[in-house]
């Protein structure tokens, strides 16, 4: 059994530098990842241990104050902070706190997310959404229906209907992103100002701003997932199998310069993954985090969301 782990260890290693050998891609050197968030400037990851590690751009301690110990099992990355969910329900938030999106409201969660300057988290009786944050502060009001599943944007949030697995959106709609097509879905997404939703059938469907073609250009196909995120230019999807694909554009607003994030997506099976606003990561089937793009935002510094991958 000690040989055929070592073998299994060993080949992975070796698809892993297969796959990173122009450089683009960073490999964790661990396989014990159940899940990566990816947001702004910093990545963050939840061990198997149900411990979290965060990585990049800490000007507001979306690195250093991520909470020590074991015991949680989500984590969710907004603009610049960042959220965890405890085994008995606790919601856990730090970073910035312009706007009150790191001020829990109390209370026993089933899942929580973060986007922008806003958090929202399903309540364990009833699945009932509080949201807190940026989102109140513009008067938005989530609706009373319950939810499976929810994802906060920059200014909206879209989630998934416990009745019926409907996609219903609410908050800032500004760019269509809330005129969510009718019928089942298994999945759901909030871009910026984009969000995307994969059918019952496993076909994806995108709406919202396409200045970027997160629209128009959605590929066809049968899909198991969506990444989350909350970017505008680039969305990616888990096929059956476990590829991922990223569409969108990765380039720079000069239309030359390219994050990366669309053309350096390994060859591997993922099982989930996550957008930033100029990188991408994900956890593999063999439980390592893969993170490309780039590590700068707007300036020449870098801020390690890629490369400081533990």
């Amino acid at each position: 059994a000690d040989a055929d782990s070592d073998a299994d260890a060993d080949s992975d290693a070796d698809a892993d530098s297969d796959a990173d050998a122009d450089g683009s891609v960073h490999t964790s050197t661990d396989m014990n990842w159940a899940k990566v968030s990816a947001a702004g400037n910093v990545t963050c990851g939840l061990r198997n241990s149900g411990e979290i590690a965060c990585w990049g751009w800490d000007a507001m301690g979306q690195v250093e104050h991520a909470p020590e110990g074991v015991g949680f099992v989500d984590v969710t990355s907004g603009e610049q902070h960042n959220c965890a969910l405890a085994q008995g329900g606790d919601v856990v938030c730090w970073g910035r706190n312009a706007f009150g999106e790191s001020d829990n409201p109390g209370g026993v969660f089933d899942f929580v997310s973060a986007g922008g300057s806003s958090t929202c988290a399903g309540r364990s009786s009833g699945g009932q959404v509080d949201c807190w944050g940026l989102f109140n502060d513009h008067g938005h009001q989530p609706p009373t229906d319950s939810f499976d599943q929810i994802r906060v944007g920059s200014t909206a949030v879209c989630g998934l209907t416990s009745h019926d697995s409907n996609v219903l959106c609410f908050g800032g709609c500004e760019q269509g992103e809330c005129n969510a097509p009718s019928g089942s879905h298994l999945d759901v997404s909030k871009g910026e100002l984009v969000s995307c939703g994969i059918t019952s059938g496993g076909a994806l469907e995108c709406w919202g701003w396409d200045n970027y073609g997160v629209v128009s250009d959605a590929p066809n196909g049968t899909f198991e997932r969506l990444a989350t995120g909350s970017g505008s230019k680039v969305m990616c999807a888990i096929r059956e199998g476990g590829q991922l694909e990223c569409w969108g554009t990765e380039l720079e607003v000069d239309g030359f310069t390219s994050y990366g994030m669309i053309s350096s997506v390994p060859d591997t099976t993922f099982v989930s993954a996550s957008v930033g606003s100029r990188h991408v990561c994900g956890v593999t089937d063999r439980g390592r985090i893969k993170c490309w793009g780039i590590d700068d935002g707007n300036t020449d510094f870098d801020f390690g969301q890629v490369t400081g991958l533990p």
